[in-house]
């Protein structure tokens, strides 16, 4: 996230490293998408997408208290009903939220263009990070259930056979 802030504010701006680096951060703290690369991939594609489109919404309404107002209400809500329906909705929803009120709060609203492209960078860099650094998840509880589960069965196969099952250790 430094080395985000860094070169895009050396390359760009200040505004467009302001967004790279709180959309880096939000990125790899709040946005924990689980599973394989491609999967991962898609999650983070639409962070990048909804979160561009989220600050360009910010943008047309934050010169407007009432606006900027009723805005935040309307996205918290649907970001947290969206949220509802589990996933990565659920894990995006924060990240999102994070993006809008950047974009809301950042007034007067100059330089949209590179709100944009800071918010696009610094996904985009998460997205190397996170794909290419975090270890793929094991899912122990999952695996250890279904094996549970098998040995239930079989236990309520013997029962039902009329045999008693055997005892089993550990």
């Amino acid at each position: 996230m430094p080395i985000t802030y860094g070169v895009v504010g050396a390359a760009i701006g200040g505004t467009a490293s302001l967004f790279a680096a709180f959309a880096c951060f939000s990125a790899l703290v709040f946005a924990d998408f689980q599973g394989p690369a491609p999967r991962r991939l898609r999650g983070y594609a639409f962070l990048l997408v909804g979160g561009a489109a989220l600050v360009v919404l910010a943008g047309a309404v934050a010169d407007s208290l009432p606006a900027a107002v009723a805005t935040v209400f309307v996205v918290a809500f649907v970001l947290r009903f969206v949220g509802c329906l589990g996933g990565y909705a659920t894990v995006a929803g924060s990240t999102l939220m994070t993006a809008f009120a950047l974009a809301v709060m950042a007034t007067p609203v100059t330089e949209v263009d590179q709100r944009v492209l800071g918010w696009i960078i610094g996904v985009a860099v998460a997205t190397a990070v996170a794909v290419l650094t975090t270890p793929r998840y094991r899912y122990p509880a999952r695996r250890n259930l279904a094996e549970h589960a098998r040995m239930l069965a079989e236990d309520l196969r013997e029962l039902a056979a009329g045999r008693h099952p055997h005892p089993r250790s550990g």
